[in-house]
């Protein structure tokens, strides 16, 4: 199977924060060389929902993203290789900003009580709902236009019990060739989705951290989506 990988985004859950855009400044000032764009934060009223990202930093070549609420923070990664993700670049300065980022949360006495690792592909497909179908061996329905299956496998790793969620759906989008054009495609549009069960007693040390990252970054390649079409 041919794919593009699309993006990849490490969420981060905490107990309520008072002050996200001390975290987003913080991170600013630590990675120079990555979040070179304006810091943006906004002016949310104190009856804002807390899940609402009041401050976000970019980086000019639009790679790296970061979305910070009161109670989440989201670090996105576009590769700059369509094909993969999988440098040990890449994936160490992922690290290393999600270890920051604990610290920073830990400075305002939160804890981290979840995460979550999410990849997302597409596959170029002639028909991708007739691919699902036969790839799942799913009864034959006429005129199939649109298929979407999703799994959820809950699963015990490394002392983490987790969702191990594959969403795969047909899709029709738009895909930029060059910086004048963009076409038409049929696709499979894929979602590899791991995060733990929610549980507010859990308090996630750094090191816990860094585990979940190494042991998601595994279930989210596209390895392990490719053995469902195989």
């Amino acid at each position: 199977m041919e794919k593009e990988i699309i993006k990849v985004q490490f969420g981060i859950f905490f107990n309520r924060l008072a002050r996200p855009d001390l975290i987003s400044s913080s991170i600013a000032n630590q990675f120079t060389d990555i979040f070179d764009a304006p810091l943006i934060n906004l002016p949310l009223p104190p009856s804002a929902p807390d899940k609402i990202p009041s401050s976000q930093l970019k980086s000019l070549d639009n790679i790296w993203n970061i979305n910070i609420s009161r109670i989440r923070l989201d670090i996105i990664f576009e590769p700059r290789s369509k094909s993969d993700y999988s440098s040990v670049e890449e994936i160490n300065k992922m690290k290393e900003i999600i270890k920051f980022c604990h610290g920073e949360i830990k400075k305002q006495s939160s804890e981290i009580n979840r995460a979550t690792n999410i990849a997302i592909y597409v596959s170029e497909q002639e028909n991708p709902a007739e691919f699902i179908s036969k790839a799942f061996a799913i009864k034959t329905i006429n005129n199939l236009k649109e298929l979407k299956i999703r799994f959820n496998q809950k699963e015990i790793n490394e002392k983490f019990e987790i969702n191990n969620i594959t969403d795969i759906e047909s899709k029709e989008l738009i895909k930029k060739e060059n910086t004048n054009n963009t076409k038409k495609i049929k696709a499979l549009f894929i979602v590899k989705d791991v995060n733990t069960v929610q549980n507010k007693e859990k308090k996630f040390s750094e090191e816990e951290l860094d585990n979940f990252f190494e042991i998601s970054k595994e279930y989210i390649s596209f390895d392990s989506i490719k053995s469902f079409f195989e």
